[in-house]
């Protein structure tokens, strides 16, 4: 067989080119490659520990003063919840349909502390919930303190989280170093004859299968359908003779112009928990430390340094 002279060193600058190519390929490229992909996993991983989830057990020093939302699982429903600054442990629980943000702003002038926001299922970024109870909600915020091994804590509740506040600071009185209560609700509230009049019309409207779609309040409305039993059960709980229990010195903060927890509930709770003071900022709503954070601000503060808050 003659092999042309011509196609052999073609054959030869070929097979010197490409083991020339693999050799720039392992040599030059391969490193590039690996150091981008090294690259792009720090990124990844810098990203991915903004948000971490902790099933496995933890301590405040373990988190460090760091300001990152982390999840706990409780019941198998992700609870996030956020920490900032140093000191005693402040924990702010929000209002219905809000979340753990809403607070940021005020607890910044107050007194230093480590703050813990929750976002209270199923708002912000917790997950939702199905046949909870207000006695779920206080057992949820009392696991996590026991898994973050904090001890003692001055308690936040706006509304909704007021009523979280109450239950906890009675059933887990050692927990609670001072508690503030802002428009909180879990007072029976006064009821109308048009009230009973329109659950009773439900009430046959619903054994008739004729309930309309857009039954309830705004607040029900808005639920997933498996929350809604929840809601129900909450805004039936109220919370009187727990109040009684109440040992913690108590700051009970309302706004005149309330119309979700009027004034009367207020002085109800002031009269119920022993130890208690009842401050009225005026020309402000159910919202009242938005509406008036200077004013608040300064009630809490004037509070704390007299309780010798730690």
């Amino acid at each position: 067989m003659v092999i042309d002279a011509t196609a052999l060193s073609f054959a030869s600058s070929l097979l010197t080119s490409l083991t020339l190519t693999s050799v720039i390929f392992k040599c030059v490229y391969l490193p590039f490659l690996r150091l981008v992909v090294y690259r792009l996993a720090i990124i990844l991983a810098k990203f991915l520990t903004k948000s971490k989830c902790f099933n496995h057990k933890s301590s405040i020093k373990n988190l460090k003063n760091i300001n990152i939302d982390v999840f706990f699982l409780y019941n198998n429903v992700k609870i996030s919840f956020s920490f900032s600054g140093k000191g005693p442990i402040n924990i702010f629980l929000h209002g219905w349909g809000q979340n753990k943000d809403v607070f940021k702003n005020i607890s910044q002038h107050l007194p230093r502390a480590k703050w813990l926001l929750i976002d209270l299922p199923p708002f912000g970024a917790s997950g939702e919930v199905e046949n909870w109870t207000l006695f779920s909600y206080a057992n949820m915020v009392i696991s996590l303190c026991e898994h973050l091994n904090i001890s003692k804590s001055n308690i936040f509740g706006h509304s909704f989280g007021g009523r979280i506040a109450i239950l906890i600071a009675s059933l887990k009185p050692e927990l609670v170093n001072n508690l503030v209560l802002i428009s909180s609700a879990g007072m029976k509230p006064r009821r109308s004859v048009k009230y009973y009049f329109s659950v009773a019309k439900y009430k046959v409207f619903k054994i008739l299968g004729l309930i309309p779609v857009n039954a309830g309040s705004k607040d029900y409305q808005n639920l997933p359908d498996k929350s809604k039993s929840t809601f129900v059960s909450i805004v039936n709980t109220f919370l009187e003779d727990y109040c009684f229990n109440i040992s913690a010195p108590t700051l009970i903060i309302f706004g005149e112009k309330d119309e979700v927890t009027p004034i009367y509930m207020a002085r109800r709770l002031n009269r119920l928990i022993k130890n208690s003071k009842l401050e009225i900022i005026s020309y402000a709503g159910h919202f009242c430390y938005e509406e008036r954070p200077q004013k608040v601000v300064k009630i809490i503060n004037k509070f704390f340094k007299e309780n010798k808050c730690n």
